[in-house]
Order: C-alpha cells, then structure tokens, then sequence
C-alpha cells in the first residue's frame, strides 16, 4: 500500500495536504479532495482503522486533559425555558453530563439577553473560545441566527427539523411515532380515534404527524379519517365543539394539556373516553403516550458535535445529517387495556 509520502509526490502536493485531504478535512477545497482521494484510491491506498482508533483516543485523552469550549444557544424567550419546563430540562440536563463525559465545558447563552445586543453574539462566542455550538429550539422567524459566524463553530441543531439546513439536525421520529400510537388505540378496541393538532404544533413536528395520519388514510380508505384540525383556542368552547363535531373515543394529542382540560369538563379518562398524549415525561405514570427519549436525543446531538470537532468540519456540511430517534411506548393508565398485541411501527 502506498504511504503518504508517495501519494504526495504523485499528486504534488505536500503530504500534510494529503494527510488533510484523506480524512475530508474542509480545509483543503472540495475538488482537491476528490482528486487526491481518487489518485489515492488509484494507488491501491486504504485508510487504517487501527490508526484512526488510536488518534481519536488520543484526541479524547487531550479533551479530557483540556476541556473544549462549546456553547448551548438558548433561543427560546425565556432564559431560564431549559431549567424550568419539565420537558426541555430532560434535553438541557442530559446534554451537560454527556458534555462532561465527552470533556467539553459547555456554557449557556441566552440569544436574547439584553446585555449582549444581537451584533455581539459572535463576539462572545469568540471570546469564549468557542468550538461547538448545539442549537436548541425554538428558531422559526428568529433574526438574531444571521448575527452568528456560523464557519467558525461545529454545530448540531436539537428538536428542530427545519432551521439552518446546512447542519445536522437530531430530533424525534414523529411519523413513526404517531403511527405507534395509532396501532396502540386500534389494539385497545377504540373504533374512532382522533387526532387534535395545531399548525403551530404540526411545523415544529416537521408535518411528521400529519403526514402519518394522512397515510394511514390512504392505506384505509374505507375508515374515518383520524386528522382533525384542531380548534385557535383550548377555551371550554372551542374544546365542547369539538367533542361534538368529531365525537371521538380516543383523543390523540401532542401533550397531556388537553387530556385535563377534557378532565376538568367532566369528561372521564378512560372510562369514557380514552387519551394519548405524543409527548410524555419519563417519570409521569399517568398518561399514556409517547417517550420522545429527548435524554438520548441530547447525548446523541453532543456526540456528533464531538465527532464533527475531532474532524475539524466546521461550518456547513456538504451532506448534513438528520438523526431521528424513535420514542418509546409508555403506557400509563389513560388507554383501556389492550385486546391485543399491535404490530411493531419500525418495519
């Protein structure tokens, strides 16, 4: 097998270039790349896996002896929205002790903190020394992310499927999981289950919920359809009217918010009426739903931040990547009892 020296001398490039553009470091312009690596792979060269073990364990020993600055963006309105709502405390938590694992230092900032104007948000970044950002929810109609240098910083995007396309995104399998609770309502003998969603919620699902109910449509053309436009408001009204339009069984709703609004109407769940909320938290053994797994979410968007870093792939990726993470049932006490056992959703 050639060594690098000699892919060097047939390319006439240095051997750091080689070196460089064998491991598709950015640095070296993407035709370089291709063309080094096509003389390369000419020339009989394999990369070896042993070596790349051993450097990356070097590099996470050098981590661990110098801890990595990386920047957690809280875009929400809220500065302390990761601390105080249950559900983003589960991402937020789980991505400081996976941060800690990997030997990032990872510091929170606020993109609307008055103290820092919008111009300044770079600034701080780099001053900070700044390796990595992840970039949380929520970005729709958000200004301030153009204010960002964003070559400068590796950057994975969490629970938020359609800003910045350029990078890497991580969130929930929405369509898959949707269809896991259809096939949980029908295994539990409810004949009229229906779905209440918001646009609002359906955006930032990336349209995965809908999408599913519309296939399970398609694929049962003889059945009532289970997507119903949700109504502007959650007020008793809103919510009375649509109880007798639809005159559903089963509610499946994005969280359990309207499961008490229809408890404190006087509806009985599930004596009456059954209930499945998309979003349910870990520890709550009571509604019946989906586990979003927003801790898996957090170590997996924190492990390829860690990745892109031992790379050096800063800024867009050619080929970004959207990693999507099947929930998990829970089945709390909200469903009847199953009649019998629904197929697997992930075939």
């Amino acid at each position: 097998m050639p060594t690098i020296k000699e892919i060097a001398k047939a390319c006439g490039f240095s051997p750091s270039t080689i070196s460089y553009a064998l491991r598709d470091n950015p640095r070296i312009p993407e035709e370089t790349r291709e063309h080094i690596k096509a003389v390369a792979k000419e020339m009989g060269y394999q990369r070896d896996a042993h070596l790349g073990q051993l450097m990356a364990h070097l590099k996470t020993k050098r981590r661990h002896s110098q801890t990595c600055p990386i920047a957690w963006i809280n875009s929400s309105t809220n500065p302390n929205h990761w601390r105080e709502t249950p559900w983003a405390r589960e991402f937020y938590e789980s991505a400081q002790a996976r941060a800690k694992e990997q030997g990032f230092s990872m510091s929170e900032i606020w993109a609307h903190d008055q103290k820092i104007p919008f111009s300044r948000l770079d600034e701080v970044l780099k001053a900070r020394g700044t390796q990595g950002i992840i970039l949380s929810t929520p970005l729709q109609d958000q200004e301030w992310i153009h204010w960002i240098d964003w070559n400068a910083y590796a950057t994975v995007i969490v629970d938020e499927p359609h800003a910045l396309p350029q990078f890497d995104h991580v969130y929930a399998l929405y369509n898959t999981n949707m269809r896991t609770a259809l096939e949980q309502v029908f295994a539990r003998g409810y004949k009229r289950p229906k779905v209440w969603l918001n646009s609002a919620d359906d955006y930032w699902t990336a349209y995965g919920y809908s999408a599913e109910c519309l296939r399970y449509s398609h694929t049962h053309p003889d059945s009532e359809p289970v997507l119903t436009p949700a109504k502007p408001d959650m007020s008793e009204k809103s919510i009375r009217e649509w109880m007798e339009e639809h005159k559903p069984d089963a509610v499946i709703a994005p969280t359990p918010t309207l499961g008490l609004k229809l408890q404190e109407l006087g509806y009985n769940i599930p004596g009456e009426l059954g209930y499945l909320a998309m979003y349910v938290l870990n520890e709550d053994s009571r509604w019946s739903g989906i586990s979003q797994l927003h801790m898996e979410q957090s170590k997996i968007a924190i492990d390829r931040l860690a990745s892109l870093l031992q790379m050096n792939s800063k800024g867009s990726q050619p080929h970004p990547l959207h990693l999507q993470i099947k929930g998990e049932w829970h089945e709390g006490t909200t469903l009847r009892r199953q009649e019998y056992e629904p197929e697997r959703s992930d075939r």
